[in-house]
């Protein structure tokens, strides 16, 4: 390649680079985390409470297999990550794995809940009486996630301040 050409091309590179520096590309939307201002409507609420009994349904998948290897009714045949059963049988549990993390769902669904309840009382589609409606319906799923993190846990306890560090 003739040198005027890779000029060209580095120049047009370093063009390329520099404009894709700007902050407005590192400003992206956490969908995984609704804040209020996105909880505005009747649609956007449905979905939020939809999404997070989701969550609580497939976090039941997860869980039941451990707790069948603590009850000792069960045993994962898998082989692909054999620190599921021996962390389970004689620990410690590893705290970035199965049992260290299995908390981590219920608290984010919680979070989210926190700011759906916050939500409903700003929404100004909503009646009065699917204001309670949808109030009970949020606080039932976290009493059953709190509920579930307190059976996980025993007698070490559960931190119950969700928005704590945040």
């Amino acid at each position: 390649m003739p040198k005027t050409q890779l000029t060209r091309v580095l120049g047009v590179a370093a063009l390329l680079g520099v404009g894709a520096c700007s902050k407005e590309s590192f400003d992206i939307l956490n969908t995984n985390a609704p804040t209020v201002d996105q909880l505005t409507g009747r649609a956007a609420l449905g979905r939020a409470a939809i999404g997070v009994a989701s969550g609580l349904l497939i976090d039941v998948a997860g869980e039941v297999p451990f707790f069948a290897i603590f009850g000792r009714e069960g045993w994962d045949l898998l082989g692909n990550d054999p620190r599921l059963t021996s962390e389970a049988l004689k620990g410690p549990l590893d705290p970035g794995g199965v049992g260290g993390v299995s908390w981590s769902g219920k608290y984010q669904a919680m979070r989210t809940l926190n700011t759906y309840l916050t939500a409903i009382d700003a929404a100004t589609d909503l009646t009065a009486a699917e204001k309670a409606a949808s109030t009970g319906y949020a606080q039932t799923l976290k009493a059953q996630m709190f509920h579930r993190a307190i059976i996980r846990d025993g007698k070490l306890g559960i931190p119950i301040r969700v928005e704590v560090g945040l």
